[in-house]
């Protein structure tokens, strides 16, 4: 959405406009295009900021007046007035001494200020702090803890059975139906299962809602489609299409997830794993693993499952920073290996001017700057680099059992310039008995051949061998090509 603002150039390309936010502008194009590089939105329209030499300092809302490098647009010192409630006006400079005019609302006045004049030096000026985190509540989790717990929450119903209570309809006269009790409650606790694993509270079912995501799931049934969005079939009545839509959609006070093609149960490591999700981020796992929920409601039809999270304030999810994996043991049946890693910071607004990931791994460190961020989730999420997951995965199609990858995240940088470094070990390990290969089909041209095949190629020959090894979610996935050639030469990846 479009706002209508006034700019404050500071140089020829650098801006910082009403509302806090510091602009990079594109002086060499012919449209005006600017790309946001700090925000803080404020709850007036005033702007306080000055430039010094190579520096801009610029009054926020909660008391603090920022000292950002025009270079590199990092918030390198920061000053906060006697005053934290106060309101910032305006800031100055002459002849070595900063002045700052703030107001205070009057209490029990909505309209009424007291004003302010204060004044400080360079002295007063003070570096912002670096915090380095390495531990949280998932770190504490032990191999036979996480066992125990994945074992006692693990689905008891015999899903050869009718999944249902109460058979839905998906046809006129439309019925919601109803799980069976071991149903809802095997879900419940895959979602439970998850968020202890992450390191928050459990939560509870709000079984007030549950009819809005069975009509949902109903719904998206008669479509014939996944979508947050359904349309109205002609013949079904408002009342349960409002309750079916929102129990696929989200509202101010609860998120919502659709999958299709598992258990009810199953979906919830889909919805965790989020490889499939096109969104290309981790907006589902951030759903189920929210740090603020408290409640769930959820339903079934045809495959089809819709999903909710109800939000509260009183969740007690303190620790500095959550990831998944998680810091210490990880089973790897709790992830695949091209799902996207991630973590979330504490609720706060960040930059990441200079932001930077390590990953080590047997001795090997690869750095990069590529990840995806989710301000409203405060969510990182990326890729393991190349390189690590080759080494780590061996060739085979999942983590291995007993490897470890050391994490370091910098140039994280709070909305009052604190700096964060995040670092800590994902070691993973195998829940149950390895999973064996019994077999695999072999392709060299389209055509499918026994594991024992053997194909001759001529000189200067080129084809793409494709091995799909049985089952597909196999413990350790790697096979062996054995190769002849009386030239003595082969070249093969």
């Amino acid at each position: 959405g479009y706002r209508y603002v006034s700019w404050k150039f500071l140089t020829n390309n650098l801006a910082v406009d009403t509302y806090g936010g510091v602009a990079e502008f594109n002086s060499d194009s012919d449209e005006i295009s600017y790309n946001i590089i700090y925000s803080k939105e404020r709850d007036t329209r005033i702007n306080p900021v000055f430039k010094l030499n190579n520096y801009i300092f610029i009054g926020e809302d909660d008391g603090y007046i920022l000292k950002i490098n025009l270079d590199t647009i990092v918030i390198e010192a920061r000053y906060q007035i006697s005053n934290s409630n106060g309101i910032i006006m305006s800031t100055n400079y002459n002849n070595g001494t900063y002045y700052v005019r703030y107001i205070v609302p009057v209490e029990g006045s909505s309209s009424e200020y007291t004003y302010y004049l204060e004044s400080f030096t360079n002295n007063n000026v003070k570096p912002v702090n670096t915090y380095t985190y390495t531990t949280n509540t998932a770190k504490g989790h032990s191999k036979t803890e996480i066992v125990n717990k994945y074992n006692s929450l693990s689905k008891k119903y015999d899903y050869s059975n009718s999944v249902y209570k109460e058979e839905p309809s998906t046809v006129n006269p439309y019925k919601a139906g109803l799980l069976q009790d071991q149903v809802i409650t095997d879900t419940l606790n895959q979602i439970n299962f998850y968020r202890w694993l992450y390191g928050v509270n459990n939560v509870i079912l709000n079984s007030e809602k549950m009819h809005r995501n069975q009509k949902g799931a109903v719904l998206m049934a008669v479509n014939k489609q996944l979508t947050h969005y359904p349309s109205k079939p002609s013949d079904m009545d408002e009342e349960f299409y409002n309750d079916g839509y929102a129990g696929c959609n989200a509202d101010v006070d609860y998120s919502g997830c659709v999958g299709y093609g598992t258990s009810m149960p199953n979906s919830i490591y889909a919805y965790i794993d989020d490889s499939n999700n096109g969104m290309g981020d981790v907006g589902h796992r951030t759903n189920i693993l929210d740090l603020a929920a408290d409640s769930v409601s959820f339903g079934y039809c045809n495959s089809y499952n819709a999903l909710s999270t109800y939000f509260s304030t009183n969740t007690s999810n303190n620790d500095n920073f959550y990831s998944y994996p998680t810091p210490g043991y990880f089973p790897i049946n709790c992830i695949s290996s091209k799902a996207l890693w991630s973590i979330t910071l504490k609720d706060n607004n960040y930059m990441f001017k200079n932001f930077n990931m390590k990953f080590t791994y047997n001795g090997k460190t690869v750095e990069t700057n590529k990840a995806g961020y989710d301000d409203y989730t405060k969510t990182l999420y990326f890729n393991l680099p190349t390189e690590i997951k080759d080494m780590v995965k061996n060739g085979s199609g999942n983590y291995l059992p007993g490897e470890k990858i050391n994490i370091e995240v910098s140039g994280i940088q709070d909305s009052i310039g604190d700096n964060y470094i995040i670092k800590y070990d994902t070691e993973f390990f195998l829940i149950g008995d390895p999973i064996l290969a019994t077999s695999a089909d072999i392709s060299f041209d389209g055509s499918v051949y026994s594991n024992t095949t053997k194909k001759e190629m001529k000189q200067n020959e080129t084809k793409t061998l494709y091995v799909s090894v049985r089952p597909a979610n196999v413990t350790d996935g790697r096979y062996i090509v054995v190769v002849s050639n009386n030239n003595g030469v082969v070249s093969y990846d």
